[in-house]
């Protein structure tokens, strides 16, 4: 990419040497990528050029090579000689007082360029032929590419891109999201979009809106949506993080047990900035992630522990929709599987689930309830049911997992810790979560 640079400067002085001076310095440090919103295959050649240029330019501090590029060189520069004294003498019998002819030929150390690139996806075929969905996409997979092929670690990228979310499925465009976040670790990335998907919802100001002719930075959440047009049910217009919870019981528990570990989780259920939701099973939570993102809500999912969650879990992963910084499993140290309850302290509940089951349990029930490490809470209790002969015993543990979810609620609406201590850090880790996602206004 060529650049054309200008520094404005009123008055007098050495205004040309300082512009050539600063002209040098960003030759040297800085690299520059720009990819338009239209990315053939010349873009995609001009892409790998780079690449190529830049894994050549080592070569040029070779001294052996400099040597053998200088005698090269001088073959060709003698062949130049000698076709431009038979073009002056040829020209010299039409065109009477022909003086010289010079020919202009590239360098040898500039003879580096790629006419095409080919594909074999099946048949080999020149990227020309490729419709613009491939081209486009080949033009952005060299992006990324290009990123690592920088000779000097102290040059900087810069790398512009219009509309990447152009040709891409929704599963490709998180996959962009996350490869443009890991050069911006390092490299200047900007980026123009019509996407929801690309908006960085973790520094609202970094997003800059351009409309009738101004650009200026976006001052919240509202801005962007409105911007996008992007409609929002009232119950989530404040809303710029969505907790995604597996059960209408974990909805019932989890924000007041947040809400006392951390009271700015409480503040912020409290001004609508965070809201939670309860997808009804774990299938469902996709959908919910799906939607949080179309309304440029930050998706957290808080699924069970148990074989179906984890089966969720990998689904949710693989779709692209969410990455796994914004997912807890529940997790019960030394269990195989998980689930809400098994963060519970059992003396919150046990009185509770004896009383719905119709009889008492012994200490080894209690103990397996409590602490059994093969199943999820419900699934032990389910097993505990059906070994005392208790008929639809999974609806009665549906029956229990109401009641226990009422006893906590009440026990955390009086201040009361209801979790296990060696399940506090899975809390914690909810909680810090949810504030890292909500940055101090």
């Amino acid at each position: 990419m060529k650049v054309k640079l200008e520094v404005p400067k009123q008055g007098k002085g050495n205004h040309d040497l300082k512009s050539r001076a600063i002209a040098r310095f960003v030759d040297k440090h800085i690299s520059m990528l720009y990819i338009p919103a239209i990315r053939t295959n010349l873009t995609a050649i001009d892409i790998a050029q780079e690449i190529l240029t830049s894994r050549r330019r080592k070569l040029q501090e070779d001294e052996e090579y400099n040597q053998l590029l200088e005698k090269i060189q001088s073959y060709h520069d003698s062949i130049d000689s000698d076709v431009e004294e038979i073009l002056k003498r040829t020209l010299d019998r039409f065109v009477p007082g022909t003086l010289a002819v010079d020919l202009k030929t590239k360098s040898v150390a500039s003879s580096w360029e790629i006419e095409d690139i080919s594909i074999d996806d099946g048949s080999l075929t020149s990227l020309t032929s490729k419709g613009d969905g491939i081209q486009s996409l080949v033009a952005l997979a060299l992006t990324l590419e290009w990123t690592r092929s920088r000779n000097h670690p102290d040059r900087q990228l810069i790398i512009a891109v219009e509309e990447p979310e152009s040709h891409l499925h929704p599963g490709a465009i998180h996959e962009l999201r996350s490869v443009l976040s890991g050069i911006s670790e390092d490299h200047q990335v900007m980026v123009t979009t019509h996407s929801q998907s690309l908006v960085n919802r973790n520094s609202i100001g970094q997003n800059v809106i351009v409309s009738d002719r101004t650009a200026h930075p976006a001052r919240n959440i509202e801005d962007l949506r409105k911007i996008l047009g992007v409609e929002v049910s009232d119950s989530l217009t404040s809303a710029e993080v969505m907790i995604i919870l597996e059960g209408k019981l974990d909805y019932l528990t989890l924000p007041k047990i947040l809400g006392l570990k951390e009271p700015r989780v409480r503040e912020l259920i409290k001004s609508g900035r965070i809201t939670f939701m309860a997808a009804g099973s774990g299938s469902k939570i996709s959908t919910l992630v799906a939607a949080a993102n179309a309304i440029l809500a930050k998706p957290i999912a808080i699924v069970d522990g148990d074989s179906a969650g984890k089966s969720d879990v990998k689904k949710l992963l693989e779709s692209g929709k969410i990455n796994n910084t914004s997912v807890v499993s529940i997790a019960r140290p030394n269990s195989k599987y998980s689930e809400l309850e098994d963060l519970f302290k059992d003396s919150i509940y046990m009185e509770s689930v004896e009383s719905v089951i119709g009889f008492s349990l012994n200490e080894k029930q209690k103990s397996t309830l409590a602490n059994g490490q093969t199943q999820a809470w419900s699934e032990r209790l389910q097993r505990i049911l059906e070994d005392c002969g208790v008929p639809d015993a999974e609806k009665t543990v549906a029956k229990a997992k109401s009641v226990v979810a009422d006893r906590v609620s009440a026990s955390v609406d009086r201040g009361e810790n209801v979790i296990r201590e060696e399940c506090s850090q899975i809390i914690d880790r909810m909680a810090e979560m949810i504030v890292r996602s909500t940055p101090e206004r």
